[in-house]
């Protein structure tokens, strides 16, 4: 990564009309001379035409209004919160167990949190805001000869938020467009950064597409490896020593939990991956 950093620091009205039509209807009755004593006393009928009032109970259709505890079915929207459940990616209960085996992944949830290290960048700043979220497949396997064989792919999407100070370099200041090289050295498959006019600094999206290492985002991605276990933890380390450490429970399945190590610099994930034999 340290190469790729050295190359990129030098890039860089209706009721109104009935009871109006009604009152016309009276007064043409009212010609009827003696008559109109009743129609007066019929038009304590058209009092009974308050029934008309009674119409108000059509507003008391309002209460079809009161189908909007149909909309109430925007309770199942409050079904969401099983969404916000899943949404909680929650991390593995550790116990441990025996790995040994070759696990097919049924399920991730995984969140990215914490901050990018950006410490040898030669920026102006040390680390950025990171967010996001990973995915798994595929298959990963501990043979009893304590090797991995890691067929699994990762793949997401982050949000880095870069501020003003990033920008500048040995004193020269640089843009947006020229910032997102460097990441691709830490491990991540494509960067875009803009600016943001609200920070004077950059929004970066930056996807992640990896082969290996299941769930740790890093230039030292790898296939292949070797495991040892410690208590609870189980630890994938590669050909050069780099360690990707991960919380288990091994039962009738296998659930991990990565944990953040020297090797990671693209933040802190949290929730857990779920693996069947």
């Amino acid at each position: 990564m340290r190469n790729g950093l050295i190359g990129f620091i030098s890039a860089i009205v209706v009721p109104a009309t009935i009871v109006t039509a009604g009152c016309g209807n009276f007064s043409s009755s009212s010609t009827g001379g003696a008559g109109g004593t009743t129609a007066s006393t019929g038009g304590s009928s058209a009092s009974g035409g308050a029934l008309v009032s009674g119409g108000t109970a059509a507003s008391g259709g309002s209460v079809s209004l009161g189908g909007k505890t149909g909309t109430g079915g925007s309770v199942a929207v409050g079904g969401s919160s099983s969404a916000g459940t899943a949404a909680a990616c929650t991390n593995v209960t550790p116990c441990g167990g025996n790995v040994v085996g070759t696990w097919t992944v049924a399920s991730s949830c995984l969140k990215v949190g914490g901050v990018v290290d950006m410490k040898d960048f030669g920026l102006g700043c040390t680390e950025a805001p990171v967010t996001g979220t990973l995915n798994v497949t595929g298959t990963w396997t501990a043979n009893a000869d304590g090797t991995v064989a890691d067929n699994t792919t990762t793949t997401g999407t982050q949000q880095i938020e870069l501020p003003h100070a990033c920008l500048s370099i040995s004193g020269t200041v640089t843009t947006c467009d020229r910032v997102g090289g460097p990441f691709q050295g830490m491990g991540y498959d494509t960067v875009d950064c803009v600016d943001n006019a609200a920070t004077g600094g950059c929004s970066c999206t930056a996807t992640v597409n990896q082969a290996g290492s299941i769930a740790q985002v890093s230039q030292n991605y790898t296939t292949t490896g070797k495991y040892t276990i410690a208590g609870n933890v189980l630890t994938v380390a590669d050909s050069g020593g780099n360690e990707a450490p991960y919380q288990f429970c091994s039962a009738t399945t296998l659930t991990l939990t990565p944990q953040t190590s020297t090797a990671i610099a693209t933040g802190t994930v949290t929730g857990s991956i779920v693996l069947h034999k």
